[in-house]
């Protein structure tokens, strides 16, 4: 069995089958995944600020992990926007709302800040929520403005380093992993459905209609949104796991692919391909679309196997 940790507390968490016996994380030394830090590893930020004509972005590392970015029928630009370190185990998703500044702007920092953060005592997962929460700060006193009226973005961001695989995320851009053909669920979107988000938003002075927060938002969470920052919080909820044998792929996408995918579905859906994780990415895209999606949709799939060999090299 696999012990996960979610969030604060050391008691709350759940179970990820195996087929092999796993020690808990604490007692078991991690395998080797360290990768080398090189200073010459800029984040890789693609989004459709390099132009109308970016309708679609697409790259990746050929049987590591593949990026496909489109924007939607219904859109007139694609707001969502993908920020990654490729050599440090970094990678994260944007969904913008009210346009792609606070998109842009979350894909240029979050990382940033994260890379700065995640050395010496402070552990992973306290390093990633303190750069979601100082993306937030920053976009506020910089590129964001509290005149401007729900302009922000879900974010999800995935680090693979030291053995180790921690999650962090606001909104429901999501993330699932592929364990032996089975999902594992690494996220719960911050939508009105969740009691907790629901109650939370309520006892700050937010009000539900239709669905959506204030009756704009769909989500109870995201970087920006600053007139409705009492409730519309920017700390994001936090897993840890070790990363076992059993583990297959990592899927990351916007919520453009899950309105029309259950995490079962895009695992199975993946697995199809093999390690051919361009053409799983692109045809994730492809069936989401076929499915009756209008949203920008971002699908980043990542195979832990090939991965780990590279970093491993």
């Amino acid at each position: 069995m696999l012990g996960v940790r979610v969030g604060g507390g050391p008691k709350e968490g759940k179970k990820v089958e195996c087929s092999q016996s796993v020690l808990p994380m604490e007692k078991r030394r991690p395998p080797g995944l360290t990768l080398p830090d090189r200073g010459e590893f800029a984040v890789l930020v693609r989004s459709a600020r390099e132009g109308r004509d970016c309708a679609e972005l697409s790259e990746g590392a050929d049987g590591v992990w593949w990026v496909v970015s489109r924007q939607g029928r219904s859109r007139s630009f694609n707001e969502d926007a993908v920020g990654i370190v490729d050599g440090k185990g970094v990678f994260a998703v944007f969904d913008g709302h009210g346009g792609r500044k606070a998109s842009q702007f979350a894909s240029e920092h979050l990382i940033r800040h994260f890379e700065a953060l995640s050395h010496g005592e402070v552990d992973m997962q306290e390093a990633l929520k303190q750069a979601f929460v100082k993306t937030d700060e920053e976009f506020y006193n910089g590129s964001g403005s509290a005149r401007e009226k729900y302009v922000g973005t879900t974010a999800i961001a995935a680090v693979l380093r030291n053995g180790k695989l921690v999650v962090g995320h606001v909104g429901d851009s999501r993330a699932v992993l592929a364990s032996n053909g089975k999902a594992v669920e690494l996220s719960r979107d911050h939508v009105t459905s969740r009691a907790d988000e629901l109650n939370r938003v309520r006892a700050n002075g937010g009000y539900i209609l239709g669905d959506r927060v204030n009756g704009v938002l769909k989500v109870t969470r995201a970087i920006g949104d600053h007139p409705a920052k009492s409730f519309i919080i920017a700390e994001p909820e936090v897993l840890e796991m070790e990363i076992a044998d059993c583990f297959q792929y990592l899927i990351i996408a916007s919520d453009g692919l899950w309105q029309h995918f259950t995490n079962e579905q895009a695992v199975e859906f993946a697995c199809k391909y093999g390690n051919d994780v361009k053409t799983a990415a692109q045809m994730l895209v492809e069936e989401a679309q076929t499915r009756g999606s209008c949203d920008d949709i971002s699908v980043l799939v990542l195979s832990l196997e090939n991965f780990k060999k590279k970093s491993e090299e």
